[in-house]
C-alpha cells in the first residue's frame, strides 16, 4: 500500500470517528443502554445475566464493566468500546480488501462507504455489542484472509491462533461470529487439502476452533464463581441457543425486518424513540443508504458472472452468504440491527465492484459515485444520531416507521 493511500484511509477512519462521536454525551441513552450499565454489574460481580439481553454471551459486560471504571456513568464510560470498536471495523473491512484485490480505489472505496453507512453509525453509539461481535469478526477474518494471501502454513502459523482469539472474543460477543469463523476454516482447510498438509489441518482447527472456544468459555468465569458445574454450563447454552432460535419481541417502531428485504426495499431500518429529560422526543434509525444497500445484490451478480474465477471475489462472497444466509432463513423476525454483522462484507463488493466497473468503463465512475453516496449519507446521518424529527426533510421516513408500528400494533406483535 502506497503511503498516499495509507494517509487517505487515516483520514477517512478519523472522519468515521467524528461521525460516531458527535454529539454523543448529549444523545439521551436508550432503555437497552441503561440496561447494559445494569447487566454488567451483575455479570462481573455476581455472575447474573440480567436485567438484559441474558439470552446472548456475556463478552459485553467485561467490556462495558471496565469502560465505567475507568470513565464513570458517561456517554463514554457506557458506550466507549461501542464508538472505539465501531470506527475501528472501517480500517478491517479496508484491509480485507486490500488483501483481496491489491486495489486502492476499491480499499478506499469500502473504507468510506462503511464510515458513512447510516447503520454502523447508528449502533456504534450504543452500549450494546452489535459492533463488538462486528469488530472480532472482522479482525478474524483480515488475520485469515492475510494468511491464505500468504499461502504456504510456514508463513502464517503465527496469524492462526490471534484469529483463534478474534473469533472467540465475537462469539462470546454474539453468535453472528460463528458463520464467519466456519468460512475461514473451510478456507484453509481446503489449501491443507490441495497441498497435502494434514498436520497443518490439525494446527488451524486447533486454533480457530479450538482456541476460539477456549476464548468464550473464560467469558463464563463469573457464572462459575456462583457454584455451578460443567454439566450446568452444557444446559445453559442449550437454554441460550433455545432463547436465540424462538426469542421474539414486540418493538414499535420496526420497518421491514425481514432479512429478505435489507437489500430490497429501500430504507430499511430499526428505530429507538427516548424521551429527553425535559420531555422532549428524540426519534434515532438505523437505516442503510438506499444507494449503497441496493447496489449488493447486482454486486452479487455481477461478481459471480464475470469474476468468478477470482479468488478474492469468491472468498468474499463465501464470508457474505454464510453471514447472511443464517438470519434470512431464520424461522423468527431479524431485525435491522443483525445486519450490522453483514453489511461491512456487502459493502466491500459492492466497492471491489465499482472500482472494476471504473477500470472497464471509465475511470471517473468510483468517484462520481462515492461522491453521491457521501452527499447522501450526509443528509441521512440526522436519522443515526437521534435527531429525525429535528429535520423536515426526513419526515417521510419517519412517517414511513409510523406506521409499519401501526401495522404491528394493530397485528398483536412484531410484523
Amino acid at each position: 500500500m502506497t503511503r498516499r493511500t495509507a494517509w487517505l484511509l487515516v483520514a477517512i477512519v478519523v472522519v468515521a470517528f467524528g461521525l460516531r462521536v458527535w454529539g454523543l454525551s448529549a444523545q439521551t441513552p436508550t432503555s437497552d443502554d441503561l440496561g447494559v450499565a445494569y447487566s454488567a454489574g451483575n455479570w462481573v460481580n455476581h455472575g447474573q445475566a440480567d436485567p438484559i439481553m441474558p439470552d446472548h454471551p456475556r463478552l459485553r459486560d467485561f467490556m462495558v464493566a471496565a469502560s465505567l471504571a475507568l470513565f464513570g456513568p458517561t456517554a463514554l464510560g457506557l458506550k466507549g468500546w461501542s464508538l472505539l470498536l465501531g470506527t475501528l471495523c472501517v480500517p478491517l473491512i479496508a484491509g480485507v480488501v486490500w488483501r483481496l484485490t491489491k486495489n486502492p480505489i476499491a480499499t478506499l472505496l469500502a473504507a468510506v462507504l462503511l464510515a458513512v453507512d447510516g447503520v454502523s453509525v447508528d449502533y456504534s453509539r450504543q452500549a450494546i455489542q452489535e459492533v463488538h461481535v462486528t469488530f472480532f469478526l472482522l479482525l478474524g477474518t483480515y488475520l485469515v484472509v492475510t494468511a491464505i494471501v500468504k499461502g504456504p502454513a510456514r508463513s502464517w502459523r503465527w496469524l492462526l491462533p490471534l484469529a483463534g482469539v478474534a473469533f472467540g472474543l465475537g462469539t462470546a460477543s454474539k453468535f453472528y461470529a460463528i458463520p464467519p469463523l466456519l468460512v475461514s476454516v473451510a478456507w484453509l482447510l481446503w489449501d491443507c487439502w490441495k497441498r497435502r498438509t494434514w498436520e497443518d489441518a490439525l494446527f488451524v482447527v486447533t486454533s480457530l476452533v479450538g482456541v476460539s472456544f477456549l476464548v468464550y468459555f473464560l467469558t463464563y468465569a463469573p457464572w462459575f464463581g456462583r457454584g455451578y458445574g460443567l454439566w450446568d454450563w452444557v444446559l445453559y447454552q442449550r437454554a441460550v441457543i433455545e432463547a436465540m432460535v424462538t426469542h421474539t419481541r414486540d418493538f414499535g417502531f420496526v420497518k421491514f425486518p425481514e432479512p429478505s428485504m435489507w437489500f430490497v426495499q429501500p430504507f430499511t431500518g430499526f428505530a429507538d424513540f427516548v424521551v429527553d429529560p425535559s420531555g422532549a422526543p428524540h426519534l434515532a434509525v438505523a437505516t442503510g443508504n438506499p444507494l449503497v444497500w441496493l447496489a449488493v445484490l447486482p454486486a452479487v451478480v455481477y461478481s459471480f458472472v464475470l469474476k468468478r474465477r477470482r479468488g478474492g471475489h469468491q472468498i468474499l462472497q463465501s464470508y457474505l452468504w454464510a453471514g447472511y444466509l443464517p438470519l434470512a432463513l431464520s424461522p423468527r423476525p431479524v431485525w435491522v440491527l443483525s445486519a450490522i454483522a453483514v453489511v461491512p462484507f456487502a459493502i466491500a463488493l459492492v466497492a471491489m465492484v465499482v472500482a472494476d466497473i471504473g477500470r472497464r468503463v471509465r475511470s471517473w465512475i468510483p468517484y462520481a459515485y462515492v461522491a453521491v453516496v457521501v452527499v447522501t449519507s450526509l443528509l441521512l446521518y440526522p436519522l443515526a444520531i437521534g435527531r429525525a424529527l429535528d429535520v423536515p426533510y426526513l419526515k417521510p421516513i419517519v412517517a414511513q416507521m409510523e406506521d409499519a408500528a401501526s401495522q404491528a400494533q394493530s397485528g398483536g406483535g412484531a410484523p
